[in-house]
């Protein structure tokens, strides 16, 4: 599997707390599907998160 990503980090009250956020794109994902409910469809291939982090 090959994935690809793009973060970033900002830092405030010096090194004491910090937010970060990424992207991450995943190109070849694998499809999902459901054999009891014939469902078939692609798994989301773009990821995001927010992540706050404090130290103390």
């Amino acid at each position: 599997m090959m994935e690809y990503g793009l973060g970033l980090n900002y830092y405030f009250y010096g090194e004491n707390a910090r937010i970060q956020t990424a992207i991450i794109y995943i190109p070849d994902a694998a499809a999902l599907s459901s054999s009891s409910m014939n469902i078939v469809s692609n798994a989301q291939n773009l990821v995001s998160f927010v992540q706050f982090q404090l130290k103390f």
